[in-house]
């Protein structure tokens, strides 16, 4: 659940102030999965830019699945614990993002680890 000032500064930072965009946002920022946005105006894609470089200066990787070796990209951007917009995905995703996406986390000797791929 977010609060009133949630809703505000998310506001400032781009986010659209209509209910349904509220929703979103809340999905985006507390959902247990990792967000899959479906954004033709891109206005959800400007809103987590904007707040990430406000908050997070130079950790924000944005990506494209024909970047080349995007999936190591991500794989360094993930252990490094930085934000990743992957953009431009076709319908179909590639299944090795499935992982991430769902937030397949392993507690394994004491850390905390995510598999990809093989």
């Amino acid at each position: 659940m977010a609060k009133q000032i949630d809703f505000l500064n998310w506001n400032n930072f781009g986010l659209p102030d209509d209910d349904f965009s509220k929703e979103n946002g809340v999905l985006v920022t507390r959902g247990r999965r990792y967000p899959l946005l479906i954004d033709p105006q891109m206005q959800g894609n400007t809103w987590i830019k904007t707040m990430e470089l406000k908050y997070n200066r130079d950790r924000l990787d944005l990506l494209d699945p024909f970047t080349e070796g995007y999936m190591n990209k991500i794989e360094l951007a993930i252990s490094n614990g930085r934000t990743v917009i992957l953009q431009n995905l076709d319908e179909e995703i590639d299944p090795s993002l499935e992982p991430i996406l769902n937030k397949n986390l392993k507690k394994m000797a004491g850390k905390i680890s995510m598999f990809l791929g093989d």
